[in-house]
């Protein structure tokens, strides 16, 4: 695709490997979107992987909140089991306007695999504020 920079072989915890995203983006320093599709391997324990793929979707809304332009948007791939994904929802709610659960079409019917779109952030990125 033109225009694309990929950076394969990256861990998108590691605060280098989000700096290398920022750096790409050159003079632009802020987002529309904010599009995830990662998740951890799974380990076949539900509540080890609830914890394991919350834990990431934390890390890409703080990212946004840290880079996103007030009004951009975030989907995010989450498993829909246990009580944190309500405790997640729960605070997107708190920095987007409108944030609703999504399982496309594709996805199999028995998977717990379902995406979360929070349409226009509703605070200012924190970066806007520092010294």
């Amino acid at each position: 695709m033109p225009g694309a920079i990929l950076l394969s072989n990256r861990d998108f915890t590691n605060e280098n490997s989000q700096k290398e995203i920022i750096k790409a983006l050159g003079r632009q320093e802020t987002f529309d979107i904010v599009l995830s599709d990662m998740a951890p391997n799974a380990s076949g324990i539900k509540s080890l992987d609830q914890d394991r793929i919350i834990s990431l979707a934390m890390k890409v809304r703080d990212f946004t909140l840290n880079h996103g332009r007030f009004g951009s948007c975030l989907v995010i791939k989450v498993w829909q089991t246990g009580s944190l994904l309500t405790k997640f929802t729960d605070l997107l709610k708190e920095d987007f306007k409108d944030v609703q659960h999504f399982k496309p079409d594709a996805s199999r019917k028995d998977s717990a695999e379902i995406y979360i779109v929070a349409r226009s952030l509703i605070k200012s990125p924190v970066w806007q504020f520092e010294s």
